[in-house]
């Protein structure tokens, strides 16, 4: 990586987004292929992002184990009424949404980002150093080593897929270890790079027949190219 392309990375890891344009860039992402659908997202969506933000700031300092905020101190950034959101910030939201979109509570969903979010930090900055990214048209493996491969055909293609696994029970009383749970228990979510140790770290049984699997990779590319196209949006004062 250059000089200059370094420089401008530091510079966009400065930025902050107001939560409009955090909203913006999440809409844009969850409708990519899913037909006409509004231009700006619905109140319904932006209901579910300020669910998120509410619950984990009543959960905020909660728990020992998992202290901080899942989706950054956003107080302490901006005295503004509209507060800031860094892009790693929106990225955190995304993968939320797409947990509550798979069934899970939105308090649970909270709880995943808060106990993730600094091991879901390196990754993020990993990913976005990935420059040019790896395309969907199979890049080949010579061309970026640093990255896991998988081999199709007589052709080493670079693996830039990154994927979180987690594991949610509620059936606990089926569980030694977690009998006299009072709600359903997510298990330690777990981060692998690239298809063949996601197929290697994939642990399915008899006993345990489900692990929900989320590729991370294309959702931290996509926001950081939404957030800087999003329009500037003011938030209306409330009286």
């Amino acid at each position: 990586m250059g000089p200059h392309l370094r420089r401008l990375r530091k510079l966009m890891s400065n930025i902050t987004y107001r939560r409009g344009q955090a909203e913006w860039a999440l809409w844009r992402l969850f409708t990519m292929g899913r037909g006409p659908l509004p231009e700006d997202p619905p109140h319904a969506f932006k209901a579910r992002i300020k669910k998120l933000l509410d619950l984990d700031r009543e959960q905020a300092g909660a728990s020992i184990a998992t202290p901080g905020r899942a989706f950054g101190d956003t107080k302490a950034k901006t005295q503004a009424r509209d507060a800031a959101f860094e892009a790693f910030d929106v990225f955190c939201l995304a993968l939320a949404l797409d947990l509550v979109d798979a069934g899970y509570l939105q308090a649970e969903a909270v709880a995943v980002l808060r106990c993730s979010r600094l091991e879901l930090r390196k990754e993020f900055h990993r990913i976005s150093k990935l420059h040019p990214p790896p395309s969907r048209a199979r890049s080949l493996s010579k061309d970026y080593p640093k990255l896991p491969n998988y081999v199709d055909g007589a052709a080493e293609i670079a693996d830039a897929q990154v994927f979180l696994i987690l594991s949610k029970r509620t059936v606990a009383e089926a569980l030694p270890s977690l009998r006299g749970a009072p709600h359903s228990v997510v298990l330690a979510p777990r981060l692998v790079r690239g298809r063949t140790a996601l197929m290697r770290a994939m642990s399915l049984s008899f006993s345990k027949r489900s692990e929900l699997v989320l590729e991370i990779a294309g959702a931290a590319k996509l926001i950081e190219g939404f957030l800087i196209r999003a329009p500037l949006i003011t938030r209306a004062r409330k009286t």
